[in-house]
């Protein structure tokens, strides 16, 4: 009997003794918590943190006051002769999906992944695409269906009409090509390292070229062979014709001052912090500031001297027919 009792009371002490302690279960089960709600990867916070960010819209300038279009998410705007704006969008469901307003509500068109859009009116639009299946291909919208044009990695495009338009491409012979379809074929100009590319119609084309010779170079296609003008380093251009020119760059004292080529010299501006240079003529242009005193601005040269309109915080600028249209 004895015995027995004491082998009960032996077999009692051995299951205590085997028995996780209640602290180290707490602690084996907070860390198996811990790794199954981690948070997720830099990307996709990022992404995130991106999207809810994104509420970019769309203004118009009246002249006296602001407008503001419905939604969010808007880049790339490219107004119209008409009251017609075009504009690339990023939202939840979609990345680079065309938009379409005809002054009273949006639309939209087939497909996303678009990255530049340049319409020819309120119907015909030039666009270029980039996703997975795509790289860099030239898109046309005729008003009712999509068609393309052969060849791939294309990194800018500026049409000129419904059929011809320039682009900037990157091959196996050179990136920063400058090519140009006619409506039929493909030709190209020499030389390569072009990253701005601005033309005046199918024949005279501006650029900016940064290669091992040239630094922020100025060039010009007159169709029949290339010249430049001097001095370097620009970084923007609008060009008003093939003989006047507005850019941009940094001088020793200043940083992003306007200056224009008349056709024999440059002259420049006042102040400094431009970019985004738009609706010029031979003797204005307006441009956005970022400066101590203007915290993006939009700005109006007359020829004599600045002014600007109301608020600031703009992103882009783009005007047509005297219809000033910006992004905030």
């Amino acid at each position: 009997m004895k015995n027995n009792l004491l082998l009960i009371i032996l077999c009692v002490l051995c299951l205590a003794s085997c028995r996780p302690s209640p602290e180290k279960e707490n602690s084996k089960n907070k860390a198996t918590t811990t790794k199954t709600n981690k948070a997720p990867n830099n990307k996709a916070n990022q992404q995130t943190k991106n999207n809810k960010n994104n509420k970019s819209s769309i203004y118009n300038w009246d002249g006296n006051k602001w407008n503001k279009l419905p939604g969010g998410g808007y880049y790339d705007i490219q107004p119209t002769k008409s009251k017609t704006l075009w504009a690339l969008q990023d939202n939840k469901s979609s990345k680079g999906k065309i938009m379409k307003w005809n002054g009273q509500k949006w639309s939209w068109l087939k497909g996303e992944g678009y990255t530049q859009i340049h319409p020819i009116n309120d119907n015909v639009i030039w666009a270029l695409q980039n996703n997975k299946k795509e790289n860099g291909k030239v898109m046309k919208w005729n008003g009712q269906k999509w068609s393309w044009l052969k060849g791939k990695n294309n990194t800018h495009i500026y049409p000129v009409n419904e059929n011809v338009i320039w682009t900037l491409q990157n091959n196996k012979n050179g990136n920063g090509r400058v090519m140009k379809w006619n409506g039929q074929k493909w030709s190209w100009l020499k030389g390569e390292g072009n990253k701005v590319l601005f033309p005046i119609n199918d024949k005279v084309v501006w650029t900016i070229q940064d290669n091992n010779k040239n630094k922020g170079k100025i060039m010009k296609w007159n169709g029949q062979k290339w010249s430049w003008l001097p001095d370097d380093g620009f970084k923007e251009i609008y060009p008003i014709n093939a003989n006047i020119v507005w850019a941009i760059k940094d001088t020793k004292d200043e940083k992003n001052k306007i200056m224009k080529w008349d056709g024999q010299k440059w002259s420049w501006l006042k102040g400094s912090g431009y970019s985004a240079l738009s609706g010029g003529t031979k003797n204005s242009i307006y441009a956005i500031q970022n400066s101590k005193n203007s915290k993006n601005k939009i700005m109006k040269w007359d020829g004599q001297k600045w002014s600007w309109l109301k608020g600031d915080g703009f992103k882009s600028l783009n005007i047509e027919n005297n219809q000033i249209w910006a992004v905030k």
